[in-house]
């Protein structure tokens, strides 16, 4: 009877061990809450003729992550073939870039102050037709660039439309890349601008780098070049083959001091900088030039290894740089050649928060702007005094009345920054027309307060973005109505706002839907100063299948009366991860951006589950249950019959 016991107990043992193991196997995995999106990167300068490296130079424009830096991993760059993705996490910040040199002796990565120079042994681009390509992890493309011969072969024309198909060029006609006769040997191509990218050849431009030298030791012409390996930020050093090119380095003729912001916004500590101006018509090497402030304070900071500066560009030296540490209130910016002979003497006292001392074109005047132009051509007119006038009625006097136009936009409101309001509120205006527009005299109300503009320049199809400090009233953070007036006083735009959120802008948003669009405005993070927000999409769905550690979406939509395969990079976290449920079948409304060239969840709405569990389905738990009782039940009863002597057994 023993025996039969052990057996008894055994077997509800199994039986209770089987039901929780198949519960607990049914139970979703625990979601990642941190899941961040990749980066958005764009390609900047392509050196496809170079007679040393060919180069790529990429540009990281937002990590998606507030500055904190994002890991570039999975990144792959393509051309004929895949030729190297990126393995290993690292991790960089916005601005920064990944300059990519072809045909060098060792692979390496090395970290530079501007990001990481990945040098490759492979060979360099091909010249005639071709493209750059760059991918995400999830095989999407990024960005894209392709120049072409006057006959690309027929593997080619595939090429192109391989890359058109994907999304990643606007034609798949191979006429529409850059024409690669027009580059010359050491020229590079440019991309225009970081912040609007159309996939056509109008977005890049040629840059010549030739620049013949004449050294006094050899008369033969030298020819050197740019590196075209350069970030926005930065030109890196070219390295020179021998001491006997050094002694034909191109010395500059025509160096300045162009624009000095000596107190930004915030911590000043390695945010100053200091800009210079190579005025001339050729290529200089300030090396050996040095710059300092008063006498007997910083160390002099000596530009010994320092890139060189195309004609009438710029060279930024940042304070985490030189180590020169500006003063606010009292402040002289010297620089000298390498004899050591004074050039020149920037003097400035009282310096307004976030504002830059600029360099009036390329006379001996300079004056305070809001209008900070690193890398560009200083751009606004500095107020002027007359006689037997207040500064106010100098400026009103001296600053001719601006232009008119019905195309400029209130596009985003800041007024609720996470810590510290003040400095760090800001309004973001939009010019909808293809001219720039003077802003002389409009004004911008908020309540009872107002800030009249003076001589402001905001280029067509481009954002201005003006802190609290620039407009001289802060932002409220319950309710408030912002109103922008031309120099007639004719009201052009105007925004109300209330039920403020923390560090949350108020953004106008375009959204399309059901064939039809609309601009709204709505809360929304993160902010976007100066670079305007991706409309949104709205689409209903069935629900194919969620990847939850990737965060991948694949929704099935109607469009055009034709079914088509959504995928959206599910990007959430926290508790509403924790309280979402994708499940295929589920049909739902999601409402979605353009970003990087992938398609990003900015919010979704449940309709209906279908998966629903059929009600004459057996219950499986009850099944575990009612077997797992069955023994144990059974010796609780047969101990009771023989206590009891319900029947005797013989």
């Amino acid at each position: 009877m023993k025996h039969w016991t052990t057996l008894y107990i055994a077997i509800s043992l199994m039986l209770l061990f089987s039901f929780f193991t198949q519960r607990a196997l049914s139970m979703p995995a625990t979601p990642n809450p941190s899941v961040h999106p990749f980066p958005a990167l764009v390609l900047y300068q392509v050196n496809i003729k170079n007679t040393q490296n060919d180069s790529v130079t990429i540009t990281v424009i937002d990590d998606m992550n507030h500055g904190n830096g994002t890991s570039i991993k999975g990144l792959t760059m393509h051309d004929d073939t895949s030729f190297f993705t990126f393995e290993e996490d690292i991790y960089l910040r916005t601005n920064e870039t990944i300059t990519v040199m072809f045909d060098t002796p060792d692979h390496t990565i090395q970290s530079t102050q501007n990001g990481i120079t990945v040098n490759l042994e492979r060979k360099g681009l091909t010249g005639t037709t071709e493209q750059m390509v760059l991918y995400d992890p999830d095989g999407n493309i990024i960005d894209a660039l392709c120049w072409t011969s006057d006959s690309p072969t027929t593997a080619e024309g595939k090429d192109m439309q391989e890359l058109f198909d994907q999304g990643g060029w606007s034609s798949a006609d191979p006429a529409t890349c850059f024409p690669s006769e027009d580059i010359e040997k050491d020229d590079y191509l440019e991309r225009i601008s970081l912040l609007h990218d159309t996939d056509t050849k109008e977005d890049w431009t040629r840059i010549s780098s030739e620049q013949t030298i004449t050294s006094e030791d050899n008369k033969d012409n030298i020819s050197k070049k740019t590196n075209p390996a350069s970030s926005p930020e930065s030109y890196k050093d070219i390295e020179p083959e021998s001491d006997s090119e050094i002694n034909t380095t191109p010395t500059c003729s025509a160096l300045i001091i162009n624009e000095i912001v000596p107190n930004p916004h915030g911590r000043d500590t390695n945010n100053e900088w200091i800009e210079l101006k190579n005025t001339s018509t050729e290529m200089c090497s300030p090396t050996g030039w040095s710059i300092d402030d008063q006498e007997g304070q910083s160390k002099p900071y000596s530009l010994q290894s320092t890139p060189y500066i195309p004609p009438q560009k710029y060279l930024l030296l940042p304070s985490w740089e030189t180590g020169i540490n500006l003063n606010n209130t009292e402040e002289t910016v010297r620089l000298f050649a390498p004899d050591e002979a004074l050039i020149e003497s920037i003097s400035y006292e009282d310096a307004p928060d976030n504002e830059s001392f600029s360099r009036l074109h390329e006379s001996d005047e300079f004056y305070w702007t809001f209008m900070r132009t690193p890398y560009m051509k200083n751009i606004s007119e500095p107020p002027t005094e007359e006689n037997n006038t207040t500064q106010e009625e100098a400026e009103e006097k001296s600053i001719p009345h601006g232009d008119l136009s019905e195309n400029i936009q209130i596009t985003e409101v800041f007024p609720n920054p996470k810590g510290n309001d003040s400095g760090n509120e800001w309004i973001e205006l939009y010019n909808n027309e293809n001219r720039m527009i003077n802003l002389a005299h409009w004004t911008m109300h908020n309540s009872n307060k107002t800030y009249t503009f003076p001589e402001t320049i905001i280029q067509g199809k481009s954002y201005l973005v003006l802190s609290d400090k620039d407009l001289g009233f802060s932002l409220n953070n319950t309710d408030a109505t912002i109103t922008l007036y031309d120099f007639q006083q004719t009201p052009i735009d105007t925004v109300s706002y209330s039920n403020v959120e923390e560090n949350h802008s108020y953004t106008k948003i375009l959204t399309y839907s059901n064939d039809h669009e609309e601009k709204s405005w709505m809360w929304h993070t993160p902010p976007t100063p100066g670079t305007g927000s991706n409309p949104l999409y709205q689409y209903e769905g069935t629900i194919v299948e969620y990847q939850q550690e990737s965060g991948m979406l694949t929704i099935e939509i109607e469009e055009n009366q034709e079914t088509e395969l959504l995928t959206i990079h599910a990007l959430i976290s926290g508790d509403m991860l924790a309280n979402t449920i994708f499940e295929p079948g589920t049909r739902l409304n999601v409402t979605i951006r353009q970003e990087n060239n992938r398609w990003l969840l900015e919010n979704h709405q449940i309709l209906q589950n279908t998966q629903e569990k059929p009600s004459e389905a057996p219950n499986e738990g009850l099944i575990y249950i009612a077997l797992s009782s069955l023994a144990p039940l059974g010796y609780i009863g047969y101990k009771t019959i023989i206590k009891y002597k319900f029947i005797k057994i013989v």
